[in-house]
């Protein structure tokens, strides 16, 4: 069976944290029900004035994490006891719908909405209005980045921590915007990446919304998809012929679509990263679905370590611990040498043909060896120019070859998945 969104639903809550438990706690709180541009005729409406209440059906499109037992922790009951899922309201089911009864307030006609050209027009007016304003507002001081670092006057006497937080708030500022304006040719914009992170899009109307990930995708990932395909076998299977070596690919982040299909095609392996995953639905990789083409690793050079990463974000640790390690309670802080060793392992099992760590995740398992500071672990900030790739091993390879019982367990662990 498949079902097709006719809908979606707007509301101030933008956090789980602030949902009430039951809709009748706050009762001023009013949502919004948008309908898809093919069903926003007032046709569709016709009559429903005339009721209180309507039963809706809906998808927990916010949630991003897989359904991966059959009990759940209830909050109500202190998260300590687990039911079985189909005696809650989890929202983390094999089947991600829910169903609600909701009171109706008041029905409207939705807008005339913009279709094809016209849809891009009425982006880029909004966007062309939203730069106006921004730029507006810093021209004086902040027109670009490099003003805000080096001559905007407002920062200058202020003491340090101040300061950056007041270029964070410029920077902010000057970067809430849906398109920025082509450099070659200002009669064109194009998407801003990862606007959809920010305040300007989240203040869009759903087919809005719609509107722009259709323009972001095709400019983004689509548009060159042949371009780049045929560059790659242009010049890729002559470095694949030239070594014996294997080769792999770092197709990470913004990539397009063409890249899965040349590293395949050329048997160039992937690179699996658990925690930045290639599928947009899900918060972490699944390691047992890594393919044998690929090379796995917890890191890189340009990522949080793992004891970094582990105390980030507190939510999405919690997550994990949850769902990837399918652990029950509160995940402990600092990371553990014993959970450390448990994810390092997880990944050695994996299907990857390869996986390779850095030194710094090794050591996350052995309490005597790894760094006091998690944070001293960090090899690279791409954001970062001053960075300058700071980390140094602490450990001589002679202290490293002393070290008869962190070897031992090295040891095993490999030996145990047969990598």
């Amino acid at each position: 069976m498949q079902l097709k969104p006719i809908a979606y639903f707007r509301s101030p809550l933008t956090s789980k944290f602030g949902i009430p438990r039951q809709s009748g706690v706050v009762e001023d709180i009013i949502g919004e029900i948008v309908f898809e541009p093919e069903y926003s005729s007032p046709d569709a409406i016709r009559g429903l004035e005339g009721f209180d209440y309507i039963w809706l059906i809906w998808g927990f499109s916010a949630n991003k994490h897989e359904q991966r037992g059959l009990t759940v922790r209830p909050p109500r009951l202190g998260g300590n006891e687990r039911l079985g899922v189909f005696a809650t309201r989890s929202p983390f089911r094999p089947n991600p719908i829910g169903l609600s009864c909701v009171k109706i307030k008041a029905t409207a006609s939705p807008p005339a909405l913009p279709r094809r050209e016209g849809a891009a027009n009425a982006l880029k007016e909004q966007s062309q209005n939203d730069s106006a304003v921004t730029a507006n507002a810093l021209k004086e001081q902040s027109q670009t980045d490099s003003a805000v670092t080096e001559s905007a006057p407002s920062l200058r006497g202020r003491a340090g921590g101040e300061a950056a937080s007041l270029r964070e708030g410029l920077y902010s500022l000057q970067s809430n915007v849906l398109f920025l304006v082509d450099h070659k040719n200002p009669d064109l914009v194009h998407p801003r990446i990862s606007a959809q992170l920010d305040t300007c899009y989240e203040t869009l109307w759903e087919h809005d919304k719609y509107n722009f990930n259709r323009l972001y995708n095709d400019y983004f990932y689509r548009r060159n998809n042949q371009f780049w395909y045929e560059e790659a076998m242009k010049k890729l299977p002559r470095l694949v012929d030239a070594t014996k070596m294997l080769v792999c690919a770092e197709d990470l982040g913004m990539v397009p679509e063409c890249v899965a299909w040349v590293i395949n095609q050329l048997n160039i392996l992937s690179l699996e990263i658990q925690s930045m995953p290639k599928d947009p639905q899900v918060a972490f990789g699944v390691l047992e679905r890594n393919p044998f083409m690929s090379v796995c690793t917890i890191s890189s050079h340009d990522t949080a370590t793992l004891r970094m990463w582990w105390d980030e974000d507190e939510e999405r640790t919690q997550n994990y611990w949850e769902w990837s390690l399918g652990r029950e309670g509160k995940a402990p802080h600092p990371l553990s040498p014993e959970i450390a060793t448990e994810i390092v392992s997880n990944h050695l099992a994996c299907p990857s043909m390869l996986c390779i760590l850095t030194l710094q995740d090794w050591l996350a398992t052995d309490a005597d060896l790894r760094l006091a500071d998690a944070d001293a672990e960090r090899i690279n900030i791409p954001a970062n120019p001053r960075h300058y790739w700071r980390y140094r091993m602490h450990l001589t390879i002679e202290q490293l070859i002393q070290a008869t019982e962190f070897n031992e367990k090295v040891k095993e662990m490999i030996a145990s998945t047969r990598k």
